[in-house]
């Protein structure tokens, strides 16, 4: 009796919040976050932003399925 109300309370808990989206700077000659791109990308998870910086950036890029 005691398994089933705690199952059934914790089946109607709300779900935590997704934890927000992590946003990385890239700048080739500022103070910034990285000042390559693809570190900023390998540092990244999914759906976090990386926001690159006008400058001039002599680099491959991969995004590893990001």
């Amino acid at each position: 009796m005691y398994r089933a109300a705690i199952l059934t309370i914790l089946l109607f808990l709300p779900a935590p919040p997704p934890s927000p989206a992590a946003i990385y700077t890239v700048d080739d000659d500022g103070p910034a976050d990285f000042s390559s791109i693809q570190d900023a990308i390998d540092s990244a998870s999914n759906c976090d932003v990386v926001e690159v910086l006008q400058g001039t950036y002599n680099e491959s890029i991969n995004f590893r399925n990001k």
